[in-house]
């Protein structure tokens, strides 16, 4: 079968080289002329319908294993993003992040302080969110990660839970800070709260999670971070705040 679309042209041409010669030699006014020359032509009207039938399957094939390749592209980028995202983790920390970690302990930091313990929170509600829902192939959009944190290693994150980053146009400057998440009407609970988590284990102190105010046609299945004063004297999000909601809005 699939020789056919390369061999049925080749077919279809004998034919047509057949039938010329026949007009030429033949009498279409004769018997044996008129039935040579009409069943040629009937050959050729069979071939051409035999052709678009078998392309039409080829076209249905074709969008099938074009759906299997971009499949597998979408899963080489999460397992990509994966291994970028335990080769950012397991780093050696560098001479001024150890310096960093011995001046904490002299100022009196213990390993279960309440902020490192809301980071590992998070990351352990997030394992727990993506073994229980998976990844959506449908992808929601993301804008707004600020510059307060590894930003790399961020967004990595939050593709790998099925977000597409939505890159800062050169004219925009990145917020430097975070404390507020909008959401648009199509993006489910779950993903909203993956997209948070996953901004609180790497120490954006979210105060609020809140739809858009005006959904539009480019908002409803996008999330945005962004910064406001009106929510900056609130107390961080707890994460069982986050995994217990029924529903943002």
């Amino acid at each position: 079968m699939e020789s056919l679309p390369y061999i049925l042209p080749i077919v279809m041409l004998l034919f047509a080289a057949g039938l010329a010669v026949a007009v030429k030699m033949l009498s279409i006014k004769s018997i044996i002329g008129g039935c040579t020359i009409g069943a040629l032509a009937l050959f050729m009207i069979c071939c051409s319908i035999f052709m678009m039938i078998v392309s039409s399957g080829f076209e249905e094939r074709i969008a099938v294993k074009d759906q299997e390749i971009t499949d597998m592209v979408a899963w080489k980028y999460k397992h990509l993003d994966e291994m970028s995202l335990i080769i950012g983790q397991q780093r050696t920390p560098d001479d001024e992040h150890v310096a960093l970690l011995k001046k904490l302990n002299g100022y009196g930091w213990q390993i279960n302080n309440h902020s490192i313990r809301l980071l590992q929170d998070a990351h352990q509600a997030l394992e727990v969110l993506r073994q229980e829902n998976g990844i959506a192939r449908t992808r929601y959009l993301l804008k707004g990660v600020p510059s307060s944190v590894e930003r790399k290693l961020v967004e990595m994150g939050l593709r790998n839970v099925g977000f597409r980053i939505v890159p800062f146009k050169e004219q925009e400057e990145v917020p430097a800070n975070a404390n507020a998440l909008y959401f648009g009407q199509n993006v489910d609970p779950d993903s909203i709260k993956m997209a948070a988590l996953t901004l609180m284990q790497a120490g954006i102190e979210l105060k609020s999670i809140k739809a858009f105010p005006k959904p539009t046609r480019g908002n409803v299945r996008a999330i945005k971070l962004d910064w406001s004063k009106y929510f900056d004297t609130r107390q961080p999000l707890t994460v069982a705040a986050v995994v217990e909601s029924k529903g943002f809005k």
